[in-house]
């Protein structure tokens, strides 16, 4: 492109447009406001015949980096693209649709990534669609794009992409070279698709970097090209062209060839991938089934990965996971060695079966998560007074009926349940119970006489209330557990349930998690239950089978009378809220198991309707109990009070006639209750349609409506319209919201009278009857979300929560019933801190503060958009006002609730922060309780999983977790695609002691840990390096990867940290002044790698020398060729790892590089009998480590090295860098081999007498924790 500064910019942004002149100021805006400004801009236009020239002639005026350029004649968007880019030379291309709008953050994010990443073709990001077509009945509205990646990263988009295009030309920065090398943009006129043709063939050439951020605004709008190709029948027809052209091109590989004719298939037939896949395969034809076998197992593993990988929440229009996972095995069972296959089973399967199904995944995570001896032991020692811990009894019924065979199956089954008992209570670390069984038949098993602990009452079942009753009285025991037989105990469950009672004296009633055990003791279904949740136990008997009840309850003989089991528990649980809910306790462990068996007995219970009943008979409020929407669930219809309360309903508006008409008409249509009034409030619309709209709603005298002139702040226009209402209570109801009941408001009112609820919340459903809204969850991706967004809404939820009322700290302002002296006894919504975000949230908050309950209910429905007036500005100015508005408020929503709270009681530790479905937390599940860990506790995060991640921080957190030091977590490293740092909100629930970073410098990581320090000060941070990054040789594959401002973030990361620890002195000196505290910490070997391996020493005609070392090495290697070239006919050299190409003729073997696990026993493998180790002198060398002599050293290799300060003190030869001195000291080795085996176990017994790991833990403990 002729840019008129004449210099080359790095990024040429190609805007092709045809009567768009409409939407090009908008677009051209959008990129002037980027924050990356090297780019140049040409404006191609295909012979408009509306303002575009006009406009685009101001922009080349006011700005020098645009360009217009204008066709005589129409030649087509192909033709007019490609012309286009022919003009262009900038390395980077972008292809923005001229209707199309860029976030200000998109180069600048793109372009790093591309830098940051040489190897990727492309770099996209997330982007959002919005409807801008009055017509539309969504006009307005804006959604996120689904994009199969959770994450930023590189991804290998070549077959995933296949089946579906979910990358927009706007969002798209691709290399011009590589663009080139496949044919340039669009070489075979695929119509409507040719943009994913484009991505398809860079895909072929390398991978892409996705963005995970919405950067881009796609619009949708009736002149749309889209609709025009569709008209014409051309979209259809490049559907299968694309897949024909991929097909016939060794561009792909055969796989990747069958899965295009297998997507074009099903595109034609509208049958599931899998199917099609698995017919193509059945090989009907001999011909071509010759060519599929060749491939199959690859090309079904790759269809399968399509359909795991992409996990669209709505159908997935390409076949189900199940299937998927069926076509897995059935290769596995053709290709039982296929680690692909395997490798998806792993990574799919246990989110599938975390909560409901008999996989391993469960099983899997309570087995790493369980309280073991040695855990319990080390909890045990930390209690100041363990002779306090409360005692517990066990009071179990074992009756069984029946006849002959039948009787002696019972009797069996019933004694071993009794023997399972008897063995964990055996096992049960504090041995602070007592067992009594009562039972009609006589006691089977000696124990019970020998034993004090153990008691046998044989008792008719009729007559065993009163025993029971008796056995309580007579007990020492405040503390009681009482149900049937069968109930399996944690080893953990007397210690923990005993020092969590002696801490909460006043408790009633203490409940644990819970799950099933199978007969062959695999653990299923566990129930992660939240802290005690009144409507949730009014709706539920939630608390289950591990229910332990004080004495004094136990003696009630409304209690006493009731069946053992869940109906007593779920009765005294009951009873228990009654005098207060702080006496009902939950301790979020699982420590009960029940038999899977028994399962049924606790699901629910006979009497649960009655005994509800007569607790809001006892409460004094006035309700009926009926079954819920789902079973064994309850549901309690509150009765309004005589004097119906007025409720004031809140609308705040703005133009968007299209959602208001039809909240408000549903409003008034719908509404049962009558004694409302609506007050709309305007935010200053200026659409005609809606300031008409809104007068003529003036003739309805129920509903006044007000102007509020100022900026658009969410809680000041409530607030304004809060004061001007005459209501009781408040009802806040959002402009894109649609009534579906007549009783909505009637229930609502009828919950929120209750003395002790303060709010009350409804489902809220998008248009297509999935969740937009079913609570919400304080800490959830990082700062408040609600929770099962997007899931159908008849889906039951974890523990049937969502189709239950229960309790939350928060539910949504969309539809949202406060009492108004409430509302004003805590200030309304805030204003200042919580202009637009999360004052909803701090409304709920804060009212819970005061004691008042926050209720959701499942029975009030309403349809809500969804962020329609979040989405709706811009302005794009405004638009930035607002973002710095939200980052604040997000800010102080972190601080003033997210770190002080950070465990909801609606929530369970154990669930994730990063999903919204209630799911196992599988990403930060860290080992150990927060509350309950003596030891340290440390989070870390290594670079990567090979030398430097495994020596300086996964090896030494392993030695220190396993002498049982310390407890620690491994984050994905900094170099994995599924790498993350934990949100404040995960930090603060799990409570570490220690954050741990290795050379995490990256802009993302200083972000990240400056929230750390100004939201968790406490958490001790640790930096770790281990080179001076900002001095890398320039010979060096690295060195591109750092660039100028290295050493400015390496001062940033490390400043924000306590401590830093380096490698060697050097690196402490370089990093002297980024922070107070540097501390030196060698590398050392671990014993069990390193400790016990000899070469095999075999016989040789020439004495093997070589070097082992990984692919950064070329200014190392360069100026010892004239060595290797030298002595190439004295000495046979062996290399391993890199080598140049020079020394390739020369070299006698090469091995290539094997894993971290593997390189001791490779090293050995190679039986030098003389190691070198050349190094450049540099600043950047100077500064690194002896580990390369350590390992040579390990396995007994005499070593000649370069005379540099890391390799100073060791027992080798150092010589300088010149080919003479390298000569001679390798050919005085080779003529003295006594005098260099000796020299090797010199080195050797020197590494192992002071540089293995085991040597310095407790060193490492005093770098790692505060002092």
């Amino acid at each position: 492109m002729n840019n008129k500064n004449d210099s080359s910019p790095r990024v040429d942004v190609i805007i092709p447009t045809y009567n768009y002149g409409c939407y090009l100021e908008e677009c051209l805006t959008s990129v002037l406001n980027q924050t990356f400004n090297d780019y140049a801009v040409l404006i191609i236009d295909n012979a408009s015949e509306d303002n575009t020239q006009q406009i685009a002639n101001r922009w080349i005026k006011k700005d020098p980096r645009f360009t217009y350029v204008r066709n005589e004649t129409n030649i087509g968007l192909i033709g007019s693209s490609r012309k286009s880019y022919a003009l262009t030379r900038a390395e980077l291309i972008l292809l923005l649709s001229a209707d199309d709008l860029l976030e200000p953050l998109f180069l600048e994010k793109t372009v790093a990534a591309l830098d940051q990443h040489p190897e990727c073709s492309f770099a996209y990001s997330g982007w959002r669609l919005f409807i801008d077509n009055p017509s539309q009945r969504d006009h307005g509205s804006e959604i996120d794009y689904f994009i199969p990646h959770d994450r930023s990263g590189c991804y290998d988009e070549s077959k995933l992409l296949l089946s579906y295009n979910w990358i927009t030309n706007s969002c798209c920065l691709f290399r011009r070279k590589v663009c080139d090398s496949v044919g340039g943009p669009n070489p075979a006129d695929v119509y409507h698709v040719g943009d994913w043709y484009v991505w398809m063939r860079l895909a072929a050439k390398g991978p892409a970097y996705y963005v995970h951020e919405s950067l881009v605004r796609y619009r949708s709008h009736g002149k749309c090209e889209t609709n025009r190709l569709n008209d014409a029948g051309l979209s259809g027809f490049g559907h299968l062209y694309l897949h024909d052209k991929i097909f016939e091109s060794d561009l792909w590989s055969w796989p990747v060839r069958l899965m295009a004719k297998a997507n074009q298939i099903r595109w034609l037939t509208g049958e599931s991938i899998v199917d099609v896949a698995r017919k193509m395969v059945q090989g009907n034809h001999p011909t071509i089934a010759q060519l599929i076998n060749k491939f199959r197992n690859e090309f079904l593993v790759e269809i399968a990965r399509c359909v795991l990988e992409y996990h669209v929440l709505n159908p997935n229009f390409l076949d189900t996971s199940e299937n998927a996972l069926m076509l897995l095995e059935e290769v596995l069972e053709q290709d039982p060695n296929n680690n692909e296959a395997k490798v998806l089973i792993d990574n799919f399967k246990p989110k599938q079966s975390i909560h409901s199904n008999k996989g391993p995944s469960y099983s899997q995570w309570f087995t790493a998560h369980s309280w073991t001896k040695h855990r319990c032991q080390r909890l045990l020692k930390s209690v100041q007074a363990p002779e306090l811990i409360k005692s517990i009894h066990i009071v179990l019924t074992a009756n069984y009926k029946g006849e002959g065979q039948q009787l002696a199956i019972l009797s069996e089954l019933i004694n071993k349940l009794v023997a399972n008992t008897i063995d964990d209570l055996t096992a049960q670390i504090l041995p602070n119970w007592r067992l009594t069984i009562l039972s009609e038949h006589a006691c089977p098993n000696p124990q019970f006489t020998s034993r004090k602990m153990l008691e046998w009452i044989q008792i008719p079942s009729t007559q065993q209330t009163d025993a029971i009753a008796a056995v309580v009285e007579a007990s020492s025991a405040e503390w009681f557990i009482c149900t049937p037989t069968g109930l399996r105990l944690s080893p953990a469950f007397t210690l923990l349930a005993g020092m969590r009672l002696l801490e909460r004296p006043d408790t009633l009633l203490l409940y644990t998690d819970e799950d099933l055990i199978s007969t062959d003791d695999e653990h299923l279904q566990p129930k992660l239950k939240p802290d005690i949740n009144l409507e949730f136990l009014r709706s539920s008997p939630y608390v289950g089978a591990a229910t332990l009840i004080h004495k004094s309850l136990m003696l009630d003989p409304r209690i006493a009378m009731l069946p053992v089991g869940l109906t007593r528990n779920y009765g005294a649980a009951l009873m228990a809220t009654e005098q207060s809910v702080t006496l009902v306790d939950h301790l979020d462990e699982i420590l009960v198991h029940v038999p899977e068996i028994l399962a049924g007995e606790y699901i629910n219970t006979p009497l649960a309707k009655i005994l509800l009943q007569q607790h809001l008979g006892r409460c004094k409020i006035d309700a009926e109990v009926n079954t819920g929407l789902i079973p064994d669930t309850l549901f309690i219809d509150y009765k309004l009070p005589n004097q119906l309360p007025k409720v004031s309903i809140i609308v705040p508006t703005k133009d968007r006639v299209d959602l208001l008409q039809p909240c408000i008409e549903s409003l008034i249509e719908k509404t049962r209750y009558k004694n409302h009034e609506v007050i709309i409030i305007d935010n200053s619309s200026a659409d005609s349609a809606t300031i008409n709209y809104l007068e003529n709603l003036k003739a309805n005298e129920n509903i006044k409506i007000l102007n509020y002139q100022k900026e658009y702040n969410y809680s000041a226009i409530n607030n304004f319209a809060a004061r001007q209402s005459t209501g009781d209570f408040l009802l806040l109801l959002n402009n894109d919201t649609v009534v579906l009941q007549s009783d909505w408001l009637e229930r609502m009112v009828a919950i929120g009278s209750c003395r002790d609820i303060g709010i009350v919340g409804c489902r809220l459903i998008f248009p297509n009857h999935r969740i937009q809204h079913a609570g919400v969850i304080i800490g959830m991706l990082g700062n408040a979300d609600h929770v099962g967004i997007d899931l159908p809404m008849t889906d039951s939820g974890y523990m049937g929560r969502m189709q239950s009322t229960q309790d939350f700290s928060a539910v949504t302002a969309a539809c949202l019933l406060v009492r108004k002296d409430l509302f004003f006894a805590v200030g309304g919504l805030d204003e200042i801190i919580f202009p637009i975000l999360y004052n909803d949230v701090d409304l709920c908050l804060k009212i819970r503060k005061q004691g008042y309950r926050v209720v959701w209910t499942p029975h009030v429905t309403l349809i809500h958009h969804g962020s329609v007036s979040l989405n709706s500005q811009r302005d794009t100015r405004e638009q930035e006002k607002r973002i710095k508005k939200n980052l604040k408020s997000i800010k102080n929503f972190q601080k003033k609730w997210v770190i002080c709270q950070p465990r909801d009681p609606a929530y369970n530790r154990y669930l994730s922060l990063r999903e919204r479905t209630w799911m196992i937390d599988g990403d930060f599940d860290v080992p150990w309780h927060p509350d309950l860990e003596p030891l340290p506790r440390i989070v870390a995060q290594p670079p990567d999983t090979t030398g430097v991640g495994q020596y300086r921080m996964i090896r030494p957190l392993k030695a220190l977790t396993n002498s049982g030091r310390i407890c620690s977590f491994l984050l994905p490293p900094i170099n994995s695609e599924k790498r993350f740092l934990p949100f404040p909100s995960e930090l603060a629930r799990v409570k570490p002691t220690v954050l741990f970073l290795q050379n995490a410098f990256s802009h993302w990581h200083i972000g990240e840990v400056e929230s750390y320090a100004e939201l968790l000060p406490d958490i001790f941070r640790v930096f770790g390096q281990d080179d001076i990054v900002f001095s890398v040789p320039q010979k060096s594959s690295v060195h591109k990867l750092f660039g100028k401002d290295t050493k400015a973030r390496l001062r940033k990361a490390a400043s924000l940290c306590h401590r830093v620890i380096a490698t060697s002195q050097p690196i402490a000196e370089a990093m002297r002044g980024m922070v107070d505290d540097i501390r030196v910490m060698p590398n050392y070997l671990e014993r069990s790698h390193w400790g016990d391996l000899q070469p095999p020493r075999k016989e040789r005609r020439k004495l093997r020398v070589g070097w082992a070392g990984a692919q950064q090495h070329q200014g190392d290697l360069e100026f010892i060729i004239p060595v290797v070239e030298a002595m190439a006919n004295e000495v046979d050299w062996i290399f391993m790892g890199m080598s140049l190409t020079k020394l390739r003729y020369h070299i006698a073997e090469l091995h290539g590089p094997v894993s971290f696990d593997e390189y001791p026993a490779g090293l050995a493998a190679l039986d030098l009998d003389l190691a070198i180790a050349p190094l450049e002198i540099n600043r950047f060398n100077a500064a690194k480590s002896n580990l390369r002599l350590l390992e040579y050293g390990a396995v007994g290799y005499p070593v000649i090295c370069t005379d540099i300060e890391p390799y100073r003190n060791a027992p080798v030869t150092r010589v300088p860098n010149n080919p003479k001195a390298w000569i001679d000291a390798i050919r005085t080795h080779i003529h003295d081999m006594d005098a260099t085996r000796a020299a090797g176990q010199q080195l050797h017994d020197w590494v192992l007498s002071d540089w293995m790991l085991d040597q310095h833990l407790d060193e490492w403990m005093k770098m790692l924790l505060p002092d």
